[in-house]
């Protein structure tokens, strides 16, 4: 929050705007949620506005110490995740858009603080690169059939659930026959559930858009427009052109979203700035109302044991780990990746002993446990036990398995 304070001081002069982008950003059920988790988003939130704020203060004051602490917010980006390459590109892009594609003193101290960061990057890039096959599967899992209609419903269900929480807005937006006739109306034409704030949201964005682009100052528009723009286009085009599911994880977009909180709070800060007393009624409303379902929001988020920024599979563990935790003295024995049984393991109770495999054969079996386990076996360990008569009854058959063996 104070970095995101200091990247709103370089960016927009009336105080008000800075206050209410905190206050955004502090309810926001995307925030909320990711910031209780030992996961790398909170960091790469952190890394994008302390390296716009270092990077906005470099071009200011033009000395040689702004722009080495530029360039240790690049590296700190890229070692938090490899996406912020696109929002190097958009810096890049303002930078140069800024400075009218002229060779000047701000492009020469750009692109050597850039390279220092790139630099520092070097070690992982090695890494990366040894590791492209494993990044190559995890791309070819998010390319599937999507229709441009369906890709406009999770666009505006994800920019829902960033001030609302789309869930609880859900909830509260079946009572209304409004909401009602939106969502058949939608159904009914375009086969998605499209709700009545989530068009709301969908117009307020565009519209603080462009009071944006025609009302703040050129380095203001220009560095929130590439944010926006340059980390959003690369995902959502080649879903809507190709087909896939890259631009539907409200992650990956975490820094577009960043940039139209930043264009909202903008907007309402310089409508409630103004002289006119029903007017700024009005949008004090209307902010009220948000900052408020945020609140609400988050307060629905807390209770629930599974959220929606968890996948499916995250269920599959909860009823996996309670058939385990409810057995005598078990055991678990599993031959799976290392993520998904560290993920299980939170939801075991202390005592809970595992065998882990780096193979598909059968281990030998310890005989002091009363009930044994098999957690997410592989298809050929699975074939190993039946070969050897050894009979394994499925427990939970979805995603994630769990399978019972003899006592």
């Amino acid at each position: 929050m104070p970095c995101l304070y200091w990247l709103c001081a370089e960016l927009f002069e009336l105080s008000l705007t800075r206050s209410l982008i905190l206050a955004i950003v502090a309810v926001s059920p995307l925030h909320v949620l990711y910031a209780q988790e030992a996961r790398e988003y909170s960091l790469w939130i952190l890394a994008i506005v302390l390296s716009g704020a270092a990077l906005l203060r470099a071009t200011r004051l033009q000395t040689q110490a702004s722009w080495k602490v530029y360039a240790a917010t690049v590296a700190l980006g890229l070692y938090s995740h490899l996406l912020f390459i696109w929002v190097a590109i958009a810096q890049s892009l303002f930078v140069f858009v800024h400075e009218n594609f002229r060779h000047s003193k701000t492009t020469t101290s750009y692109l050597r603080a850039s390279l220092i960061g790139v630099l520092g990057f070097l070690p992982w890039v090695l890494v990366a690169i040894v590791n492209l096959s494993q990044l190559g599967k995890i791309v070819d899992a998010a390319i599937k059939e999507t229709s441009p209609f369906y890709l406009f419903f999770v666009w505006s269900r994800s920019l829902n659930r960033v001030f609302l929480s789309a869930d609880f807005d859900a909830s509260i937006d079946r009572w209304s026959a409004l909401d009602r006739w939106f969502r058949n109306f939608f159904s009914d034409y375009f086969q998605v559930d499209l709700g009545f704030s989530q068009l709301i949201l969908v117009v307020v964005t565009f519209a603080s858009l462009y009071f944006l682009g025609r009302h703040a100052s050129r380095r203001t528009r220009l560095f929130l427009l590439t944010l926006i723009g340059t980390t959003a286009i690369p995902l959502m085009l080649p879903d809507l052109i190709l087909g896939g599911t890259q631009s539907t994880r409200i992650r990956y977009l975490i820094p577009a979203y960043l940039g139209i909180q930043m264009a909202i709070a903008y907007l309402f800060a310089t409508q409630i700035n103004t002289l006119k007393r029903l007017h700024k009624a009005i949008w004090q409303l209307g902010l009220a109302a948000l900052i408020l379902g945020g609140i609400m929001g988050c307060l629905n988020d807390l209770p629930q044991q599974v959220t929606w920024n968890k996948d499916s599979k995250t269920e599959d563990y909860l009823s996996i780990s309670q058939v385990i935790n409810q057995a005598t003295d078990p055991l678990v024995i599993s031959n799976t990746s290392a993520i998904r049984v560290l993920t299980l393991s939170y939801q075991l109770d202390a005592d809970t002993k595992l065998l882990l495999l780096d193979s598909d054969q059968v281990p030998q079996i310890p005989t002091s446990f009363r009930q044994k386990f098999l957690f997410d076996p592989s298809d050929e360990l699975l074939e190993q036990f039946e070969k050897q008569q050894i009979q394994t009854t499925p427990i939970v058959e979805s995603k994630i398995q769990l399978w019972r063996l003899p006592m």
